[in-house]
């Protein structure tokens, strides 16, 4: 029996590894998100512990007082702009779950194609086969006489 090669083969593998790079991108992409998050999270810890101070009276002077008040100002800037960091990352997840989704259906339909062939070839495969063994049968039992007549 002859060996099934698909002639389209390197289009299958192709949607394959665009499917594993769509992946990695994707993977980076959280990694990255969950990097902003843990950032924007200790800032606003960082703001809550100057609070927290204000509150208990650690700073004593209004001069001490107004250099707090100025820092969390500092932290509320800072914690703005990683909230659109984080809205930014949140995006690039997105579009890459999307962007592996379709390099999947991709890769899906290139392989359902594949095995549409690889099925059409085994079916031709076991006709000829079948054939083969009927002339076979047909030459060693010599010629079928009806007997009827």
């Amino acid at each position: 029996m002859t060996e099934f090669r698909y002639a389209l083969q390197k289009i299958v593998d192709l949607k394959g590894n665009e499917k594993t790079q769509a992946e990695w991108q994707l993977s980076k992409a959280i990694f990255r998100l969950r990097e902003e998050q843990d950032s924007l999270s200790r800032l606003e810890s960082e703001k809550q512990k100057w609070l927290n101070g204000i509150c208990a009276g650690q700073s004593s002077t209004v001069s001490d007082l107004q250099a707090v008040q100025d820092y969390i100002s500092h932290l509320e800037r800072q914690i703005l702009h990683k909230h659109l960091d984080v809205n930014a990352a949140n995006q690039r997840v997105v579009s890459s779950q999307t962007l592996v989704s379709d390099k999947m259906k991709d890769e899906k339909a290139w392989s359902n194609a594949r095995e549409r062939a690889m099925q059409k070839f085994t079916e031709r495969m076991l006709k000829l086969e079948q054939e083969a063994i009927d002339e076979l049968a047909a030459m060693r039992h010599g010629p079928v006489i009806s007997g009827k007549g």
